[in-house]
């Protein structure tokens, strides 16, 4: 795209929203769905409250939507740095950062077609951990670049674990709760995930100017290291008190 006008190319993306909705039309809408068992709300907020009351019960949901907020936050934080990055640490010029933004989205489709494969081997639960700390691991591969063809290969494996592990929590979430209640759910984390994304805009934004880059991507890989970590023991735990439970109740 370094060989057209910005104008063009925005031109080009407000095309490609008209072709989504477009295909978005053709979806199937008829579909039969199961009879709302819940109490019948006639506001937005009523709704929402039963969202949060509804994960406030439901652990698991919970901490895989906790999981989800940090991905978020690497997302947000990538895409705020990327241009300082690009430009004050690796010297390159908007040529190099068309090439490194795009290695992000070739690694996001590469992920969404490994995904199947991977989870046929590796139980879902397993890999929502092991995907946070690849991730993790490729925004330190990323933040230690020192050139063009580093920093490529750390952003693609940046966009492939970062698709991926969403998407692996975005079906367990859709697995462990209810049809009539995913609406809900889904607002309500879509809801937190918003806040957290003008959060980290304004902190990211003010930090990039005070420390140097390169701290603010290894911070991130920290955090998001204490994710994958804070998965498997809240997981463990959430089995060992289901299972508590059933005998409990088969007693």
């Amino acid at each position: 795209m370094m060989h057209f006008s910005p104008v063009f190319v925005m031109l080009l993306n407000a095309v490609s929203f008209y072709v989504s909705a477009f295909f978005t039309f053709l979806v199937r809408n008829n579909i039969v769905l199961p009879n709302n068992d819940s109490k019948k709300s006639s506001n937005f907020f009523s709704r929402f409250l039963e969202g949060v009351q509804y994960l406030k019960y439901n652990k698991l949901v919970l901490c895989i939507a906790v999981i989800q907020l940090i991905l978020y936050i690497a997302l947000y934080t990538s895409n705020v740095l990327l241009p300082s990055f690009t430009g004050e640490i690796l010297k390159l010029g908007a040529k190099e950062f068309g090439i490194i933004d795009s290695a992000w989205a070739a690694g996001a489709i590469v992920g969404g077609f490994l995904l199947l494969k991977i989870t046929s081997k590796i139980d879902e639960h397993k890999f929502l951990s092991i995907g946070m700390f690849c991730l993790a691991g490729s925004i330190i591969i990323f933040s230690n670049s020192n050139g063009l063809i580093q920093a490529v290969i750390g952003y693609f494996l940046m966009g492939l674990f970062f698709v991926s592990t969403r998407i692996n929590s975005d079906t367990l979430i859709q697995s462990n709760v209810k049809t009539n209640f995913q609406g809900r759910v889904k607002s309500t984390i879509s809801m937190a995930i918003s806040y957290i994304s003008f959060t980290s805009y304004l902190l990211v934004g003010y930090l990039g100017d005070m420390i140097n880059i390169r701290f603010i991507y290894l911070a991130l890989s920290i955090i998001i290291i204490l994710g994958g970590t804070f998965s498997i023991i809240s997981i463990y735990l959430l089995k060992i008190y289901n299972r508590q439970n059933l005998n409990i109740t088969i007693k």
